[in-house]
């Protein structure tokens, strides 16, 4: 047995296909030394259960922040004025990982880490009514992750108002996601539109 093989190019004794070592074994690149793992159409398989630990910089890879979601309002809401309401999304035009609640309108969290989340909210008084006050809140379970308000001056109320809010947030899986949204107004309602441009909300998870 030698310790140290110096050849130009290793090629299997017959056919295609080659093993190099066996279970158990690790293979060490020497600190210095390069690794090119074919050419431009070369595909390097990585199979099911193995796992890529890296410690120090990786480059070139895509990162393709999965998972993620949205929830379109595409018809208005009509609520009760002065009563905080659950936002009832009715449209889901993509949810990577199927984890919208659509009888409860919350996203439950797939996977834990760091998310980033974000809302518009559009609420009217309905027709011609004006709005005097209202609050449009991210809820994550029953704490609190982010509110957009508006209360207007005596005598100077509003006809509509768009609550918007976005942020990054450590979230734990089946975390849930959902807005409730507070109007003080004579009819007091939460404005959709069919291309989901009046009230959505949205997320994804970073790559880490």
């Amino acid at each position: 047995m030698t310790s140290e093989i110096k050849a130009d190019k290793w090629s299997p004794a017959s056919g295609t296909a080659g093993t190099i070592g066996d279970s158990g074994d690790t293979f060490t690149l020497t600190a210095g030394a390069n690794l090119t793992l074919g050419g431009a159409s070369t595909t390097v398989t990585i199979p099911s259960g193995a796992t890529i630990v890296n410690s120090g910089t990786a480059t070139g890879f895509g990162d393709n922040n999965t998972p993620y979601f949205r929830a379109d309002l595409t018809s208005n809401q009509s609520i009760s004025s002065s009563t905080e309401t659950v936002l009832q999304f009715n449209n889901i035009p993509f949810d990577s990982a199927s984890a919208w609640d659509s009888t409860n309108h919350k996203y439950i969290i797939p996977e834990s880490g760091k998310w980033f989340i974000g809302h518009y909210v559009r609420c009217s008084g309905g027709g011609n009514n004006t709005i005097s006050a209202a609050d449009v809140n991210a809820w994550k379970n029953t704490d609190l992750l982010a509110h957009s308000g508006l209360t207007t001056n005596t005598g100077a109320p509003m006809g509509i108002y768009t609550g918007s809010a976005s942020g990054v947030y450590n979230l734990s899986q089946n975390d849930e996601i959902f807005i409730k949204v507070y109007i003080v107004a004579g009819s007091a309602r939460i404005d959709g539109r069919s291309d989901g441009s009046f009230s959505a909300l949205s997320g994804f998870k970073l790559a880490e």
